[in-house]
């Protein structure tokens, strides 16, 4: 009996032990099936790069349309200030000129008292009645002035065609210079800056 456990610990000293194979190392086999193969990152990156491309070509097309919808906008604010501006001219313009027709109209009458002062000065006329013709002239002289009537300059200025209509042409006499209008024969009014007719003149011939 103690020989056979003498033989069963000798046969179990001279075993050899066997490697235990869940501590083995991987093989390269498995290295090479775990990470991506050269081709593969390749791909991956050319793929990027695509689409690096086609994000980059987009955001150069939305900077376009944006700069396109901007200068569209610049343009349609301009245009809308000049059509403001335009009707702000226009407007005003109305709001001067609205009586325009019926100063004209004003302005016979005003030739009318011209008539009868100097009437008055050549005649026998009582002086009450003079002083009434007067009172009355100036005060429709007033009344046009307030509205942005004025007489324009004649006798003595250069002639100007856009200002003065030449009746008669004379020589010019000591101290009178060519194209000088030397006698006014019908009052010209403006209204503002706009000629409602022009003065009746006289002028030296050139």
């Amino acid at each position: 009996m103690a020989d056979k456990q003498r033989d069963a610990g000798q046969n179990t000293a001279g075993a050899v032990p066997t490697p235990d194979s869940s501590h083995e190392p991987p093989s390269s086999t498995a290295v090479a099936a775990e990470a991506p193969t050269a081709p593969a990152t390749d791909d991956l990156i050319a793929q990027l790069e695509v689409r690096i491309e086609q994000l980059d070509a987009e955001l150069h097309e939305a900077r376009r349309q944006a700069e396109e919808y901007q200068e569209r906008w610049l343009r349609a604010e301009a245009d809308r200030q000049n059509t403001l501006r335009r009707a702000r001219v226009e407007a005003d313009e109305a709001r001067r000129f609205a009586n325009q027709q019926l100063v004209s109209e004003l302005l016979v009458v005003l030739d009318n008292f011209e008539h009868a002062l100097r009437s008055a000065g050549q005649a026998e006329v009582p002086p009450a009645y003079r002083e009434g013709v007067e009172l009355i002239y100036r005060q429709l002289q007033d009344v046009l002035q307030r509205f942005g009537v004025a007489p324009i300059p004649a006798v003595g200025q250069p002639f100007d065609p856009n200002l003065h209509e030449a009746i008669l042409q004379v020589e010019p006499q000591a101290g009178q210079a060519p194209h000088q209008v030397v006698e006014e024969l019908r009052k010209g009014y403006q209204l503002h800056d706009r000629v409602l007719r022009p003065s009746l003149v006289k002028v030296t011939a050139g």
